[in-house]
C-alpha cells in the first residue's frame, strides 16, 4: 500500500522513466495498492486521515503557533443604569472554579459547564459572556446561583425576555438572559455581579456524538481563559461503556469503571485552560458496527398515540469509486475573506491554514490568491504553478491583508473574479512540464472565511439567505468546483453548504486551536473520498409511499464515505398505522476525479423498534423542526407561533425564544 501525505507521488514499473505512459500519479490524501508484480492501482479505501491518525502529531502546530481567540471570559462592564454617557469598557473576570460534566449515552452527548467567577472590584457590575457552541449543539439548561440558591432558567418569548431583563437591571435585582446571536454564537447577560463576591453560572448543551467508520469521537470545546483557573474538574461518563476504549488527546484522565459505565476524570489546580477535551471512544474489538441503528421515544402518551424515532445511517459509498488512473491537477483560486466579521485570530488561522495547505498540494497544481472584502486584491495577476510560487512573498501579502477585518463581504464579486482567473488558463498546461501536459485540470474555488454578510442584521441575513445562496450558487454551478473552510465562532453554514453543493465540493469548519496542517490534509483527503451532495432522506412504507414527510429531518445535506447520518422524525398515529419499513437516501454523487456528478440513491430496511425509550429524541426532533421552519426571515415570521410553541414546550433557544433566570418568580 502507498499513501501520499504531502505533495504527489509517481508510481510505475521498475526501470520506467518519470512521466512515462502507464505511470500512476497520486496526490496528497490518495492511496494506491502495489501488487507482487509491481503494478500500482489507485484504491479508495477509508479516509487517509482516519487510517494514519497515529501520524497526527507529526503535523502538530509548531512552538509559538498562534494563540486562539479568548471566548470563554465573562466580560464585566459598568451597567447602563449608572448614568454614564458612553459605553463602558469591558474586562475579564477571574474564574475560581470550572467543572465540566460530559454524559454520553446512545450516541448522544450532554455537556454541563459549571463556572464560578469572582468580581474583584469594589462596585457592582454587569457581565456579558459570549461563547460558541459546537456545530449542531443545542442549549438545554441555564442556571445561576443567587444567595447560595440555584435558580433555573425558563423559556420566554425573545422580545419579552429582553424587556424583563432591562426592567430588572434598573431595579438592581438578579436576572440572566441567554440569547442566540448568529451562527453558532450565543450570549449570556448577567446582573448583578456584586462587589468582591462570586457568581456561579451553569450552562448545558446537547449534541450527537461524531462518528467516522463506526469510531466515536468526543470533542468538548473548553473556553479560553486569560488567567489560570483555581480549580478545574473534567468528568466524562459513557453509559454502558465499561470495557471500551477512552483515549484522550490533551489531558491525562484517570479512567475507571462504575457498574456498566466508563468514567474518566481530570483534575488540576491553578491551571491554564484552553485545550479542548478530545477523546476517541469505542469498543476494543475492531469493526464498524451496523449500518442502521434505530431508537425511539413513545413519550408520555404511550404506544398507539404516535412516537419519535431516530435513525443513524452509514451509507455504503464504495460503488462511487471512479475508474481513473491519474488524478487531475488543480487550478486553485483562493478567496481569502478579510471583511469586518473576521477577527484577528480567525484571519491568522486562515493565513496559516493556507500556507500549510501549500505543503500538501502537488507541483502540477496552480494557485492564485485573492484577498477581498468590498473589493478584491490579488497576490499575483494570474494562476502560478506551485513550484514557482514565491511563498515568502505570499506569506507577507497574507500577513498585511489579515491584520484587521474590515469592509463589507462582497462574496459575489470575489467569486466572479475567481472564475475569470480560472477561465483565462482553462485547458492550458504548464509550459515544459511533461506531467502537467498529460493531466486533466479541475478548476476550483477555495473560500476561507465565515460567509457572513456584515452589512445585514441577524433578521435581515435570515430573510435573504435563500435568495443570496441561490444567486451565488448560480454563479458557481458548471463553472468551477467550490470548497469552503470556515473559521471562528460563527459561520453562515446554510450558505456555505449550498455553495459547496453547487460546486461539487464540501464545507469544513476548522477551530483555530486545531492542528491546521492536519486539517489542511483532511480537506484534501475528504475531497478525494466518495461523497454525496444535496442529500435527501425519506421514510417509505411497504408500497413505496412517503411517510411523515413534513416531520422528518436529516442532520446534514452532504455526506462522505464513513460518516454517519442522523434522521429524526415524529410519527403520528396515522403514520404508525401506515408502517414505515424503509428509509431512502437520494442525492448527487461527487468526487474530485470526476467532472460530472451522477444521481445516487440507497435504501435501508428499518430494524425492529427497541423496547426502551431514548428520552433525548423529542427535544432533538423539536430543534430540527424549528430549523426547518426558520430557513428565512419570511419563514420565521410565517411560522413564529409554531416556533415559539416548540421552544416553550421543549426548552429551546430559537429565533423567537430566549432563556431567562429570575431571582424569584415574581
Amino acid at each position: 500500500m502507498a499513501a501520499v501525505l504531502r505533495g504527489r507521488a509517481s508510481l510505475g514499473s521498475k526501470g520506467s522513466k518519470q512521466g512515462a505512459a502507464g505511470e500512476l500519479l497520486l496526490r496528497s490524501g490518495e492511496q494506491a495498492l502495489i501488487d507482487a508484480s509491481g503494478e500500482a492501482q489507485r484504491v479508495f479505501g477509508k479516509r487517509l486521515t482516519h487510517e494514519i491518525d497515529w501520524a497526527r502529531e507529526l503535523l502538530a502546530p509548531e512552538p509559538g503557533d498562534i494563540q486562539p481567540i479568548r471566548r470563554g471570559n465573562l466580560l464585566a462592564r459598568v451597567p447602563r443604569w449608572t448614568g454614564q454617557l458612553g459605553p463602558s469598557p469591558e474586562w475579564p473576570l477571574a474564574v475560581r472554579r470550572m467543572v465540566v460534566d460530559v454524559h454520553v449515552e446512545d450516541g448522544h452527548v450532554r455537556t454541563t459547564i459549571d463556572q464560578t467567577f469572582f468580581n474583584h472590584v469594589d462596585r457592582t457590575l454587569e457581565g456579558v459572556y459570549q461563547f460558541p457552541l459546537p456545530p449542531e449543539a443545542a442549549i438545554s439548561r441555564l442556571a445561576m446561583y443567587v444567595d447560595g440558591k440555584r435558580m433555573e432558567a425558563g423559556v420566554v418569548e425573545r422580545d419579552r425576555g429582553r424587556d424583563i431583563y432591562e426592567q430588572i437591571v434598573h431595579r438592581r435585582r438578579d436576572p440572566a438572559l441567554l440569547e442566540w446571536m448568529r451562527g453558532n454564537l450565543f450570549q449570556v447577560r448577567i446582573f448583578p455581579l456584586p462587589a468582591r463576591t462570586e457568581k456561579r453560572v451553569l450552562l448545558s448543551y446537547t449534541q450527537s456524538l461524531d462518528e467516522l467508520y463506526g469510531r466515536g469521537s468526543l470533542r468538548v470545546p473548553i473556553p479560553e481563559i486569560d488567567l489560570p483557573v483555581g480549580e478545574v474538574v473534567y468528568r466524562v461518563r459513557v453509559v454502558g461503556g465499561a470495557g471500551s476504549r477512552f483515549v484522550s488527546q490533551h489531558q491525562e484522565f484517570e479512567v475507571r469503571e462504575e457498574g456498566g459505565d466508563l468514567l474518566a476524570e481530570f483534575t488540576a489546580a491553578d491551571h491554564v485552560i484552553g485545550a479542548d477535551i478530545v477523546a476517541e471512544l469505542g469498543d476494543e474489538a475492531e469493526g464498524e458496527g451496523p449500518r442502521v441503528v434505530r431508537l425511539r421515544d413513545q413519550g408520555d402518551a404511550g404506544a398507539g398515540s404516535g412516537e419519535y424515532m431516530a435513525l443513524r445511517l452509514r451509507p455504503d459509498l464504495s460503488s462511487l469509486v471512479p475508474a481513473v488512473t491519474d488524478a487531475p491537477a488543480r487550478d486553485l483560486v483562493v478567496l481569502f475573506d478579510t471583511s469586518a466579521s473576521r477577527g484577528v485570530a480567525e484571519l491568522e488561522a486562515q493565513r496559516r491554514f493556507l500556507l500549510a495547505l501549500l505543503d500538501h498540494l502537488d507541483e502540477d497544481d496552480r494557485i492564485a490568491v485573492q484577498a477581498f472584502d468590498s473589493r478584491p486584491r490579488w497576490f499575483a495577476p494570474e494562476l502560478q504553478p506551485l513550484a514557482r510560487l514565491d511563498r515568502e512573498a505570499l506569506a507577507t501579502f497574507l500577513e498585511e491583508e489579515g491584520r484587521l477585518g474590515r469592509g463589507t463581504t462582497e462574496l459575489g464579486a470575489a467569486i466572479d473574479a475567481g472564475i475569470e482567473q480560472l477561465a483565462a488558463l482553462a485547458g492550458k498546461p504548464n509550459p515544459g512540464d511533461a506531467f502537467s501536459s498529460r493531466r486533466e485540470r479541475l478548476p476550483t474555488l477555495l473560500y476561507l472565511g465565515d460567509g457572513l454578510d456584515t452589512t445585514l442584521s441577524n433578521e435581515e441575513a435570515a430573510a435573504r439567505i435563500d435568495g443570496r445562496a441561490a444567486e451565488l450558487a448560480g454563479r458557481i454551478r458548471g463553472q468551477a468546483h467550490f470548497a469552503a473552510v470556515s473559521f471562528g465562532a460563527g459561520q453562515d453554514r446554510p450558505l456555505l453548504e449550498s455553495l459547496a453543493a453547487a460546486g461539487d465540493g464540501l464545507h469544513l469548519h476548522v477551530d483555530e486551536r486545531d492542528s491546521l496542517s492536519w486539517r489542511a490534509l483532511e480537506l484534501l483527503t475528504i475531497l478525494a473520498t466518495p461523497r454525496v451532495l444535496e442529500l435527501e432522506a425519506r421514510l417509505l412504507d411497504a408500497e413505496g409511499a412517503v411517510v411523515a414527510e413534513a416531520t422528518t429531518h436529516a442532520d446534514r445535506l452532504a455526506i462522505a464515505d464513513g460518516e454517519r447520518l442522523e434522521l429524526l422524525t415524529l410519527l403520528s398515529a396515522a403514520d404508525l398505522e401506515q408502517r414505515p419499513t424503509t428509509v431512502e437516501l437520494r442525492g448527487v454523487a461527487a468526487n474530485v476525479t470526476v467532472d460530472e456528478p451522477q444521481e445516487w440513491s440507497q435504501r435501508f430496511e428499518l430494524p425492529p423498534a427497541p423496547e426502551g425509550d431514548s428520552r433525548w429524541i423529542p427535544r432533538a426532533w423539536a430543534r430540527a423542526h424549528v430549523a426547518a421552519l426558520s430557513k428565512t426571515g419570511a419563514d420565521i415570521e410565517a411560522n413564529s407561533e409554531e416556533i415559539t410553541k416548540l421552544g416553550l414546550e421543549h426548552f429551546l433557544v430559537t429565533p423567537t425564544t430566549s432563556l431567562l433566570v429570575l431571582e424569584n418568580e415574581r
